[in-house]
């Protein structure tokens, strides 16, 4: 298990993850059907570098996370790990000249995420 704030570990072109014309403004453009087949070079901007995030990381055993405790092949539906996340917040923020911040009233959902994209771009459904 580890807890705590490290450099975000996740390399992603979040401009092109769903853009089918391989757009690369830093190649000047679409990329060319030869710069496109290249497995060689990377034209894709890390969009997340540089930046920090708070981690829980829990390493588990493929088994402990199915229903039945068996491992499944990628593109059995039992292969998929479903995830959910929210953000909530209090209902008023009263933000003072002296720089102190209140958070006063009930808290409210302001977010909420059900399998994200890691299903999606990384793992990939059936």
């Amino acid at each position: 298990m580890f807890a705590g704030t490290v450099d975000d570990p996740f390399y992603i072109d979040l401009g092109a993850a769903f853009d089918s014309l391989n757009f690369r403004m830093g190649v000047g453009g679409v990329l060319s059907a030869a710069r496109d087949a290249d497995d060689t070079n990377n034209y894709a901007p890390d969009a997340v570098a540089g930046f920090n995030v708070n981690a829980i990381v829990l390493e588990v055993p493929t088994t402990m996370l199915t229903a039945d405790g068996e491992v499944h092949p990628a593109g059995d539906k039992n292969a998929v790990i479903g995830t959910y996340g929210a953000t909530s917040r209090r209902r008023i923020t009263i933000r003072r000249h002296s720089g102190k911040v209140d958070s006063e009233g009930q808290w409210r959902q302001v977010n909420r995420e059900g399998n994200s994209l890691i299903n999606e771009l990384i793992i990939g459904t059936a």
